[in-house]
């Protein structure tokens, strides 16, 4: 199924985040420039970018407001602390 006219995004730009992308991408899904990625990590966020010709948000707010689906692949850190 092709998203013509439409946009994703995600909070969080890790590995999992990578692949997804990876896969949307290479099914012809969706074309790199619908993908809007956000990531505290701008060194990560390049490398994302740069690799697959998408598109960066300035922030995770950005991200949300240019996204018509948006995923949150975010990682919890110390979470074992918590509990």
């Amino acid at each position: 199924m092709k998203l013509k006219n439409r946009n994703i995004a995600f909070i969080g730009g890790g590995r999992i985040t990578e692949i997804i992308i990876d896969n949307l991408i290479n099914t012809e899904t969706i074309s790199a420039n619908q993908i809007i990625i956000s990531d505290p990590d701008k060194k990560r966020l390049k490398i994302l970018s740069e690799k697959f010709a998408i598109l960066k948000a300035k922030d995770n707010q950005d991200a949300v407001n240019r996204g018509d689906f948006i995923f949150t692949l975010l990682v919890l850190y110390k979470t074992q602390r918590y509990l």
